[in-house]
């Protein structure tokens, strides 16, 4: 298991210029008591940074910022201000994941491995993805984690079908083979910025590899299956 260092404020800091500095509210923060004009400043400040969010709730709670600071006394500013606040920090996680498994994805292309344009949103829609190793079709990694945890769990596997029978020796090799990509992985995401630390690890051979089955035969059927889906039904004659 793998622990990805959190980076989302470095990331965000790179992309967002703040108009002020951000106060948090609590029970006790002068805030609960400041005056409408310093709680406009907040609401505006807030409205700049969901103004660069894409997800539908940013754009909705601009909405919302606007209509109370067009209003005289923004009786909902404390309130409109504390929900910014946990949406900005869940758009900063949300950030930081996208940023760790480019990386990851990123590194792997550079050892080799088989990475295509769409594994990022696979990756987060099933939780899990298999990569092929392009110099050995027979084995690829298995990624698995949340679209936003910085724990990843990562591990060789044999392709094909758990019903054949499988080299033991060639599984143990591959897996060996792995450990020290697995080294050159972590300097890769090093490179860009990222920081990988391991929780645990398995030590070599102590399990059967896991078998999967081919990732490529599973996205071509999964292409034939959207084409059925989209192909108009011919009415009948």
């Amino acid at each position: 298991m793998l622990k990805f260092v959190d980076t989302s404020q470095t990331i965000m800091q790179d992309l967002l210029a703040r108009p002020i500095e951000r106060i948090p509210l609590s029970s006790h923060s002068p805030l609960m008591s400041a005056s409408a004009p310093r709680i406009a400043d907040e609401l505006r400040a807030r409205r700049a940074e969901l103004s660069m969010m894409k997800p539908a709730e940013a754009t909705s709670l601009v909405t919302e910022i606007e209509d109370a600071l067009a209003s005289p006394l923004p009786s909902k500013g404390q309130e409109l201000v504390k929900r910014a606040d946990l949406l900005i920090e869940e758009e900063f996680k949300a950030m930081a994941a996208e940023e760790r498994r480019r990386a990851v994805l990123e590194g792997l292309a550079g050892l080799g491995y088989e990475v295509s344009k769409g594994m990022a949103i696979a990756w987060v829609q099933n939780g899990q993805i298999v990569i092929r190793k392009a110099a050995n079709p027979g084995y690829g990694v298995e990624l698995l984690g949340g679209p936003r945890s910085d724990l990843l769990q990562v591990r060789a596997v044999g392709i094909g079908s758990s019903a054949e029978a499988r080299d033991a020796s060639r599984d143990h090799d591959m897996e060996t083979i792995w450990c020290g990509e697995f080294d050159r992985l972590k300097a890769l995401v090093a490179e860009a910025g990222g920081n990988v630390t391991m929780e645990f690890a398995r030590p070599v051979g102590r399990f059967p590899l896991k078998i999967v089955s081919d990732p490529g035969a599973s996205q071509e059927a999964e292409i034939v299956e959207r084409s059925r889906r989209a192909r108009p039904i011919s009415p009948p004659h």
